[in-house]
């Protein structure tokens, strides 16, 4: 009996901790700064993990047990009895181990003091955010932020009126084969990733399409669209951020102007447009101290390429690159 007891003692420690190991696992896989490769390989040994527990919970006793009793069996309700005595004895073994293990953890927790406890408290303050910034970044993506949106034609003016999030939104009237969207298009994309308080969309439009004249667009598309909470506060014309190739740093100071881009909580709306005009004559203030005091400092070295001194990305489009290929090959 003493044999069975502690095997069974044995049996149900290996259980619990490899029910430990799985609640670890999980807690790992809820990192939002995990790749996809890595969450991929914690899911795999999660569901391994499981069909180990699930194969430690079969009772070897038990069955051992019933397999000789299969065997002889001279006096069945002997044998009931002997079985539910051991069964007992095997409940009340687990609860005593279960109370020592108990008991042992407790006062190895009191002997290491505060200093672990304070540890603990905050490896779960560390795992909640961790919980909260995914959740956030998952409802964000759900909701368009993030990325650059293909919006329908017949869906811009709903979105327009109605901007998700905080109300922020950049709209790309594109022009299908024209190389300059492309350019844009990248442009705005680096951009959603981000500012991911910001709603980036991109909508294919004909020429003469009556979206243009609804919209009042002076020199017509393709165009760039900002909007604060349903109104629109600039029209610019692709034209405007460079003649043949766009420059992104036209486009970002396009963007900036109105105070659009934002990288904070998605949910949260900010001021109408004039709600608070002395404010925001304060921060056009401060940005361009700041800029004159970034300016002054004169610590960035040049670009390479351009010989620009603060920071930017030379963005190209793909289709570009692929068109100029495809005319050299021709070319020979």
């Amino acid at each position: 009996m003493d044999r069975d007891s502690a095997l069974q003692a044995a049996h149900d420690s290996t259980v619990q901790q490899t029910q430990q190991l799985i609640d670890e696992l999980e807690d790992m896989a809820l990192d939002p700064t995990l790749d996809q490769c890595c969450r991929r390989d914690i899911q795999s040994q999660i569901a391994k993990e499981r069909i180990r527990q699930s194969l430690q919970r079969e009772d070897r006793i038990d069955a051992r047990q019933r397999l000789a009793a299969e065997a002889v069996c001279r006096d069945p309700a002997a044998l009931a009895a002997a079985s539910l005595q051991e069964t007992l004895q095997q409940q009340r073994a687990a609860a005593a181990a279960f109370k020592n293990e108990n008991d042992e953890l407790d006062s190895d927790l009191e002997a290491e003091g505060k200093g672990d406890a304070e540890l603990a408290a905050l490896r779960q303050q560390r795992l909640a955010q961790l919980r909260a910034q995914g959740a956030a970044q998952q409802q964000a993506q759900r909701s368009g932020f993030g990325s650059l949106n293909d919006v329908q034609e017949g869906q811009l003016l709903p979105l327009l009126r109605e901007p998700p999030g905080r109300g922020l939104l950049v709209v790309h009237l594109a022009v299908q084969g024209f190389e300059p969207c492309n350019t844009l298009d990248e442009c705005l994309a680096a951009a959603a990733a981000q500012y991911r308080g910001t709603c980036f969309a991109r909508v294919v439009v004909q020429r003469g399409s009556a979206l243009v004249a609804r919209l009042q667009l002076p020199q017509g598309v393709p165009a760039l669209l900002v909007a604060l909470q349903g109104l629109v506060l600039g029209k610019a014309h692709i034209s405007q951020f460079g003649a043949h190739d766009i420059w992104e740093e036209e486009v970002m100071a396009y963007l900036r102007r109105f105070k659009v881009l934002s990288t904070g909580d998605a949910q949260q709306r900010p001021a109408r447009p004039g709600a608070s005009s002395a404010a925001a004559a304060s921060d056009d203030e401060n940005g361009s101290s700041d800029e004159e005091d970034t300016q002054a400092d004169g610590r960035d070295a040049p670009c390479e390429v351009c010989g620009r001194t603060y920071a930017h990305t030379h963005v190209r489009a793909l289709y570009s690159t692929q068109q100029q290929g495809s005319s050299d090959a021709d070319d020979e």
